[in-house]
């Protein structure tokens, strides 16, 4: 769900009542002053029934649906989908919501869970984490974590990929060729008092002693890969706060805090460190129907004697 103005707007989720699960594409409004729901429809070509996709606001009357999550049934066979679409719903036509598939935006890797929020200033989202199933055999399922920070303009719809200055590649010194020019697209992010550039050719090396060895990325810093963690951005500062982190087919909670400087985009500081993985309390299905079997077969060589 997102606030746009006075009114919070619900679209889609899913409800399992322990022998099916729904998903939904609906559309809900439910406004502050006269605290009732009413339904929206929108015109036009929406998202499809899902979960956990990524809602952002994009000014007062429209806003961004990103990815998600549903399982898509075809014939006896049931699949998993997860979806990397991007589609804004809008009442700025003053005809009523329509929506509006945007196309040819390269965002992140299909996957779901994702943290986000707005910068207000920039008019900004951000996007950060989650997790996609990777298919390890026919009947079995890996969900593989992100840890990527990723920048969608509300405006245009364009993503780009957030690489903070402590994770640079450092580079060689190497002489440029004076008949060689590439030019790559700037993009420029300003709220009247900062100036972010993104994209664009690399800087000029600096003169002095080149880094020796391999080049690699830098030191990683910051929150690691994890789903459904929660995200707020205050004034030019962004906040991560725990999230689920799954290990073979454990999952755990976790209780860590970063905080990043988006105008900077030097370095994650940690807040609150994770603590130490707690002991898995839980039993593993293998090993309890292991148990069970082998619980039985002593029963049955009881019964026999």
């Amino acid at each position: 769900m997102v606030l746009l103005g006075r009114n919070i707007i619900v679209f889609g989720g899913y409800a399992d009542d322990g022998r099916e699960c729904r998903y939904f594409d609906d559309v809900y409004s439910f406004c502050l002053d006269t605290r009732a729901w009413s339904k929206l429809t929108p015109s036009g070509r929406g998202p499809c029934a899902r979960s956990a996709c990524v809602m952002l606001p994009a000014g007062n009357d429209s806003l961004l649906i990103y990815g998600g999550f549903s399982r898509v049934r075809t014939g006896r066979t049931e699949r998993t989908q997860t979806h990397t679409d991007l589609f804004r719903l809008s009442a700025r036509t003053g005809g009523g919501w329509t929506w509006r598939p945007l196309s040819g935006s390269l965002g992140p890797a299909a996957r779901a869970g994702q943290a986000a929020a707005v910068n207000v200033h920039t008019n900004r989202g951000y996007v950060f984490g989650g997790v996609s199933d990777v298919e390890e055999t026919d009947e079995e399922l890996r969900g593989e974590m992100s840890d990527e920070l990723q920048l969608l303009d509300l405006e245009a719809g364009r993503w780009h990929h957030v690489t903070l200055k402590s994770e640079q590649q450092p580079t060689t010194q190497q002489p440029e060729p004076m008949d060689t020019k590439v030019e790559e697209a700037v993009t420029v992010v300003t709220d009247e008092v900062f100036t972010m550039k993104l994209g664009g050719a690399p800087a000029p090396a600096t003169q002095g002693c080149a880094p020796t060895g391999p080049a690699g990325p830098g030191p990683r810093s910051g929150p690691g890969a994890r789903m459904s963690a929660m995200m707020a951005v205050q004034r030019s500062t962004l906040y991560v706060y725990g999230g689920v982190l799954e290990k073979e087919d454990k999952q755990f909670y976790l209780s860590d805090m970063y905080s990043l400087d988006l105008h900077k985009l030097n370095e994650w500081k940690t807040i609150i460190s994770q603590p130490s993985l707690p002991d898995w309390l839980g039993s593993d299905s293998e090993e309890y129907e292991t148990g069970s079997e082998s619980e039985s077969d002593d029963s049955d060589e009881d019964s026999e004697d």
